[in-house]
């Protein structure tokens, strides 16, 4: 006996509504990516301090990450300050080739620019946006060794941002790190 459409995909619906749910969206209320505003840079807030040092072929690039970051995060860009002997210096030809940036000894965070590009693309986040979340995250490594931490710290500053397309792509990349990359000792399995 042949069974009504609507008993066929009712099973489909219901699960479709449980994993909104779950997820603590309303499904009439999920916006749509066209309802996002644009993420837009203010660089009219940059300094012309030399904070932080700068030893990268890209320094509008970098420049504009941390006008991201003073934008949407001002505290955090003010924590960053504090650290005066940060500096960012450019790995693209010496780093490995998975890895997007990687702090060392003295507070120096090494970026892999194409690396991160590269990365941002693939997750259809703007290059602004995510080197603003790799520089937060390095800052972190400045203090602690511990991947766990500064992932943590990496989403809370991903949260400051207004509500996006991208804010939800970057803050759900760093939650599956969290819950599926990242070892009880907080370095990546």
């Amino acid at each position: 006996m042949k069974r009504p459409l609507l008993l066929c995909l009712l099973p489909v619906l219901a699960i479709l509504l449980v994993v909104l749910v779950a997820y603590g969206r309303d499904p009439v209320q999920v916006p749509t990516p066209s309802t996002y505003p644009p993420i837009v840079v203010d660089t009219t807030t940059t300094t012309t301090t030399t904070w932080p040092e700068l030893d990268v072929a890209r320094t509008t690039e970098v420049r504009q990450a941390l006008a991201f970051i003073g934008q949407h995060d001002p505290e955090r860009l003010e924590r960053m300050r504090q650290e005066e002997d940060w500096r960012l210096a450019d790995c693209s030809t010496t780093c490995l080739s998975n890895e997007m940036a990687l702090t060392i000894g003295d507070c120096t965070a090494l970026l892999h620019l194409p690396h991160i590009r590269a990365n941002a693309q693939a997750l259809d986040i703007p290059m602004v946006a995510w080197l603003a979340v790799i520089l937060v995250h390095e800052s972190v490594h400045c203090h602690t060794p511990d991947e766990r931490t500064a992932l943590t710290v990496e989403r809370s500053f991903e949260q400051h941002w207004p509500p996006s397309v991208y804010r939800e792509r970057a803050i759900a990349n760093t939650t599956f790190l969290l819950q599926s990359e990242i070892d009880a000792e907080g370095e990546y399995k």
